[in-house]
């Protein structure tokens, strides 16, 4: 599926009816096998049940406020029972009383019990609120990639685009990146294909020769991830150095390790 399908699938609640309806939701095949094939959508689904476990807590019914009246009722007439009776030799228990702390004991195991479904509610609702908040910047960074990869093919697959081989001299020989230089779009990619390791406090950065001084573009990750450098409209080569970590001022000529002419 395309990014676009994906996004117009998540959004068009087939996910919800699919959860309410099981097997007799009309596409429920095409809906399991799309959880079980596309990332994105099994993710939105884990989030669909998640957020349906939360209002099926969140709308169950509480004890009966009856329970409550019965238990009082019976206390009420155990006390009167108990008043009537002769007073015994030993000393007897103050039934009203047993009766208030009974009446205490009960309404304060439901408040208790109340204020611990709120606090169990009010957590969950965190939860589905920040499980919201992350799949909303998941397709956020999802989108971001995308749109980048469209960018570096649009670029990469462009007639006016050239493809230059910097490989490693003497100080780095197994070196290998790949430029894609655009005069008409005035954007440069590069794809290292092998950046060997340096030293802690060390790093690989890029030059472009324009008119006999070197101008930085940018600095390398130890990755072979694409990246976009700066362009120079009147760059006359490409070159890579070994630098300071987080790049210099100025290149240091005697660690020049790649360069090619543009």
């Amino acid at each position: 599926m395309t990014h676009e399908e994906i996004i117009a699938f998540i959004d068009s609640g087939e996910l919800e009816a699919y959860a309410l309806q099981g097997r007799e939701h009309a596409n429920a095949e095409r809906v399991e096998t799309l959880i079980t094939t596309v990332p994105q959508i099994e993710e939105a689904w884990m989030i669909v049940q998640q957020d349906l476990q939360f209002v099926s807590e969140k709308t169950k019914r509480p004890a009966p406020v009856a329970v409550l009246h019965n238990v009082m009722a019976d206390i009420d007439v155990q006390s009167r029972q108990a008043a009537e009776m002769p007073a015994p030799a030993k000393r007897s228990l103050n039934w009203s009383r047993v009766a208030a702390a009974a009446a205490i004991v009960i309404i304060g195991s439901f408040a208790a019990w109340n204020m611990y479904k709120v606090g169990q509610l009010e957590q969950q609702l965190a939860e589905v609120n920040k499980r919201n908040t992350e799949l909303a910047e998941a397709m956020q960074r999802f989108r971001a990639s995308e749109e980048q990869l469209m960018a570096e093919r649009a670029l990469i697959t462009d007639p006016n685009t050239q493809k230059l081989i910097l490989s490693g001299l003497a100080k780095a020989p197994e070196l290998k990146v790949v430029a894609y230089w655009n005069d008409s779009d005035q954007r440069a990619f590069l794809q290292p294909e092998n950046l060997p390791a340096l030293d802690n406090g060390q790093c690989f950065q890029m030059w472009a020769d324009v008119e006999g001084e070197m101008v930085s573009v940018g600095v390398l990750a130890q990755s072979d991830a694409p990246v976009e450098v700066g362009f120079l409209a009147n760059a006359e080569s490409l070159n890579i150095t070994i630098e300071k970590a987080g790049g210099s001022d100025h290149a240091t000529v005697e660690n020049l390790v790649a360069s090619v002419v543009l």
